[in-house]
């Protein structure tokens, strides 16, 4: 009598999960997974691009030359001229500006080429200088003019050198870049778009019985849409989730073995990336749900089979 009993409760136990709707499950979260860690990394390097040149940028300077002859005390005055230029960039709420004397010039410049030029004219040629950093976003044609014009008003000012060349280089490449990455981005987001729409529908296809069954107890079609759209959402949000993380761990290894990489990258884009990534996933899967279970709705039964 208990051999039956426990047979009788061994019967009755749970039927175990179907395994091939795990399956179908790891195959869509990892699919759109890597399709948005593709696209994340595109996103990345045009973040990337931007952020090296406004690190270039940060690290140029304007030099301003001083006439001969300008005393410690119009120096000074010059000095706090400008500290008060809105244009001029800030290091820890402090003025970016740099003195360098005639003669720190000179000896800096004889160990570069390797031979005492002051010997040979028996003068230092060299003007007193101040070394100032401008803000990156005003390194524009128009936007410089107007500063080397400002800073050739000052009485002591000898000559005002600013490298224009090297800024519209830099200015030129860094949007040609960011245009190719934005280019090849949008390629990536189209793909995409369409591998989780294919993903989404073979997915769906084989709950189309399902779907129909449903259809024909008198459920609405938002009652059928509305199971499968938070379905897919939550797994398109997983994906973006996963897609930053993977995103993060590849930052950290390439810091691990290039550490001035880790001054391109900021918390802040990671984070509003890692949003976009985890907001695209969701919307995808909640639009491609509602276009594939539209289309199994309005199917005749006979195309069903």
């Amino acid at each position: 009598m208990d051999k039956v009993v426990a047979k009788n409760k061994k019967n009755n136990r749970k039927p175990p999960k179907n395994k091939s709707s795990r399956l179908q499950l790891i195959n869509v979260v990892v699919s759109i997974t890597t399709a948005l860690f593709m696209l994340g990394l595109c996103g990345l390097l045009v973040l990337q691009t931007h952020q090296l040149g406004r690190l270039i940028k940060e690290n140029l300077e304007v030099q301003v030359f001083l006439k001969k002859g300008t005393t410690t005390t119009q120096q000074q005055q010059v000095k706090e001229q400008l500290s008060s230029k809105s244009f001029v960039a800030k290091n820890n709420q402090q003025p970016a500006i740099t003195f360098v004397s005639k003669e720190e010039a000179a000896r800096q410049l004889t160990e570069k080429v390797e031979e005492n030029f002051q010997e040979l004219l028996n003068d230092n040629p060299l003007h007193d200088a101040f070394l100032l950093k401008i803000k990156p976003e005003l390194y524009e044609k128009s936007a410089l003019k107007k500063i080397r014009a400002e800073l050739e008003r000052i009485p002591e000012v000898y000559e005002v050198s600013i490298v224009e060349n090297m800024v519209k280089e830099i200015n030129d490449n860094v949007a040609k870049i960011g245009l190719f990455f934005l280019v090849f981005g949008g390629f990536i987001m189209l793909t995409v778009f369409m591998l989780i729409d294919h993903i989404i529908k073979i997915s769906l296809f084989a709950q189309r019985l399902v779907i129909r069954s449903m259809q024909l107890v008198g459920a609405t079609d938002a009652f059928i849409r509305q199971p499968f759209i938070k379905q897919f959402a939550v797994q398109g949000g997983m994906s973006g989730a996963l897609a930053s993380i993977l995103l993060w761990l590849f930052l950290q290894y390439l810091q691990l073995q290039v550490k001035e990489l880790a001054s391109l990258y900021s918390l802040s884009h990671f984070v509003v990336l890692s949003l976009g990534l985890i907001s695209l996933g969701a919307l995808v899967g909640v639009w491609s749900t509602y276009r594939a279970t539209n289309k199994y709705l309005q199917m005749p039964l006979d195309a069903l089979y």
